[in-house]
């Protein structure tokens, strides 16, 4: 019998399993943080960090605002995590009870944030990540009990929103003994 070829970015033990299965049993080993991308005025590399929420796996992920986002970067990955959408923060605040009682940590490299390399995690964290250039939002950085940043050697301001979640979601894990 001829096996189908499977083109989707999904590791060998996958292949040929339907969307909803793959991410039933990604269910059965999601880690207790959830994360929340900033979409006020584009989407610029969003898709990325959707892609890394999988690849730690996320309890949750959500794009808060009403910009649409371009799915192309995420490359399928968005079918296997558990994606919400809210028009701002205080609507996931005042809705949904289970993101409220997280510890809320902004990313951004602002004035009085603590460098990653100092932080502690708690597993039941929600991590916010702001926009290219704007950063995070002034409502999320109200909101947020601890705002942390990635230290850099570099000339730029920032890191793409992509990269910061990789690294800070690779951080959580390795802190927390997750790996």
């Amino acid at each position: 019998m001829e096996q189908i070829l499977d083109s989707r970015n999904v590791i060998d033990y996958y292949k040929q399993w339907e969307n909803d299965q793959i991410k039933a049993d990604l269910d059965t080993r999601r880690l207790p943080f959830a994360v929340g991308f900033e979409n006020i005025s584009g989407d610029f590399n969003k898709a990325s960090g959707i892609r890394n929420s999988n690849a730690f796996l996320a309890k949750e992920s959500w794009i808060i605002g009403k910009k649409q986002w371009d799915r192309r970067g995420a490359v399928g990955t968005h079918n296997y995590i558990h994606l919400k959408y809210a028009p701002s923060l205080d609507h996931i605040y005042l809705n949904e009870p289970h993101i409220r009682d997280m510890r809320w940590v902004a990313v951004d490299n602002v004035p009085g944030a603590t460098p990653i390399t100092h932080y502690d995690w708690r597993p039941d964290t929600f991590m916010i990540f702001g926009e290219e250039g704007r950063g995070i939002s002034p409502m999320a950085l109200g909101m947020a009990e601890d705002v942390i940043y990635i230290p850099q050697l570099g000339s730029v301001r920032s890191l793409n929103v992509g990269v910061a979640g990789g690294v800070v979601m690779y951080d959580y894990m390795t802190k927390l003994e997750m790996l």
